[in-house]
């Protein structure tokens, strides 16, 4: 019984061998009917989703320019940010986050939250000092745990888990960030819900420039299966322009949704767009943005 086993296993390598030949023959010599199989991912398994939007569509390019973001698109507004933490007396691990992310986006500063403060009087004080966007970093037990953006001053507002955060110190042949605001890459993005995520992560940079261009840095947010995936390089061309040379500069954190809020969050009365539950990740092929 186990050598009839091995004579079947053998005659299936056998065939399985002489098929991937012959497929390798039919691409060299340019058949017309024979297509390299692609590789089955969740990606190409993906379901389909009935709000996938195309950026370029004219309806879509004319609610954009309406959103809450067209100002900072249509350069009528310079983004300014005001970073703080989710609790009066952080740890180092959110200081050494906000330093990072002070580096990244030249724009930004940081306030220290004062007691009792809430998100509400938060905003308010950033509106009041003319700044066009909120971030609160979150620690729980010396850990990050989430990362808050409210766009200023009509919302929306949205809220991130944060996982696998890298300071720049941390990356092999890293680079330092220079005060020119970086050209800026929004990837992958293609659902309605997606589409509206990633302008409002876009906004937080001014759009590109003559002076930005100069700086030769991109920052880039890349969605993948509704992980939000950032990182900030330093290219320089080769080549006549043909090829480009990538340097990482720092920090690099990962993203993921879990509720966009209308307006200005209110967590004790919460009025949500969207907001993730468990029982809507019933299968590994939906994503939502």
């Amino acid at each position: 019984r186990g050598e009839l086993a091995r004579r079947l296993i053998r005659a299936k390598k056998k065939i399985r061998a002489q098929q991937r030949r012959q497929r390798q023959r039919e691409v060299q010599e340019g058949a017309e009917d024979s297509k390299p199989r692609q590789p089955r991912t969740l990606e190409s398994a993906r379901e389909l989703d009935e709000t996938q939007v195309d950026a370029a569509d004219e309806e879509v390019r004319a609610r954009d320019e309406e959103d809450e973001f067209a100002g900072v698109f249509n350069g009528t507004t310079r983004p300014r940010l005001l970073l703080s933490t989710g609790k009066p007396r952080p740890t180092r691990t959110s200081y050494g986050a906000l330093a990072e992310l002070l580096r990244m986006i030249p724009h930004s500063a940081y306030w220290k939250r004062p007691d009792g403060c809430t998100i509400k009087n938060m905003a308010k004080h950033a509106i009041d000092k003319g700044y066009t966007d909120l971030l609160v970093l979150k620690e729980d037990g010396k850990r990050l745990t989430s990362l808050t953006h409210i766009h200023l001053p009509e919302g929306p507002s949205a809220v991130y888990r944060l996982t696998s955060f890298v300071p720049s110190s941390k990356i092999r042949g890293h680079g330092t960030p220079t005060d020119v605001a970086p050209e800026v890459i929004v990837n992958n993005f293609t659902t309605a819900l997606g589409h509206r995520v990633g302008r409002m992560l876009a906004s937080l940079c001014p759009q590109i420039t003559t002076q930005s261009a100069r700086g030769r840095q991109v920052l880039t947010w890349h969605n993948q299966r509704d992980f939000i995936f950032c990182r900030l390089h330093r290219y320089i061309f080769k080549k006549n322009g043909e090829t480009a040379g990538l340097q990482e500069l720092g920090p690099r954190f990962t993203l993921k949704l879990q509720a966009l809020h209308h307006g200005i969050m209110n967590p004790k009365n919460p009025k949500y767009e969207w907001v993730l539950k468990k029982e809507m990740e019933t299968s590994r092929r939906k994503f939502f943005l």
